[in-house]
């Protein structure tokens, strides 16, 4: 799961002949580029997207790719992103769930059980582990930020935060923002402004 698994299906209605140059020992049209067996893996050669990026300008089959370089790059990149999960670069027995690990087909190619399990793993990982060490940093590094200057300091608290954001600038008297053409009230077209809290700047 921290690699990208890649089904001969999706391989085929992505890049026909092209794809293969970037499989491991694969049956044709794959075999230049992924491995042999119904879930392909990139090659070595073609493990980050500097060296996709590479092989991709020294391809033999370049006169193929002349109309459509662009869009094979960016499909070879989403499919280089098709992970579940990621191996910590310190200790290769660890790994982290990634961000929306639920939008991956290699996700949704997992049996119901794995699903439900990598899921609570997520969300404990990104919402609820990380809490207190986020508290603990913005409680060291804020006051200093808002003692260095007069100017009035806001703080960025729109879209998706850690729970703990709103105490902590309730806490150090930190303003947040509202955009009105932007509300974070589901079925709201349009913030309504007399509705902000007290600390907030809007737009």
């Amino acid at each position: 799961m921290s690699e990208s698994n890649l089904r001969n299906l999706l391989l085929y209605g992505l890049f026909s002949i092209i794809g293969a140059t970037f499989l491991k020992n694969a049956y044709p049209p794959f075999s230049p580029f992924f491995f042999q067996s119904s879930v392909k893996e990139f090659k070595e050669d073609c493990g980050t997207e500097k060296k996709i990026a590479s092989k991709l300008k020294s391809c033999l089959e370049r006169s193929l790719l002349l109309d459509s370089e662009d869009r094979i790059r960016r499909d070879l990149f989403d499919l280089l992103q098709n992970i579940v999960l990621i191996r910590d670069p310190e200790d290769a027995r660890k790994f982290f769930p990634r961000f929306n690990l639920e939008d991956t087909s290699s996700f949704k190619d997992l049996d119901e059980h794995s699903k439900s399990v990598l899921k609570r793993l997520y969300y404990d990982y990104y919402f609820h582990r990380q809490e207190v060490l986020w508290r603990q940093n913005a409680l060291k590094t804020l006051p200093v930020l808002l003692n260095s200057s007069d100017m009035l300091a806001c703080g960025e608290d729109l879209g998706l935060i850690p729970s703990c954001v709103h105490p902590v600038m309730q806490e150090l008297g930190l303003i947040g923002l509202r955009i009105q053409r932007m509300p974070s009230e589901p079925g709201l077209e349009f913030g309504i402004p007399a509705q902000y809290s007290y600390m907030t700047d809007y737009y």
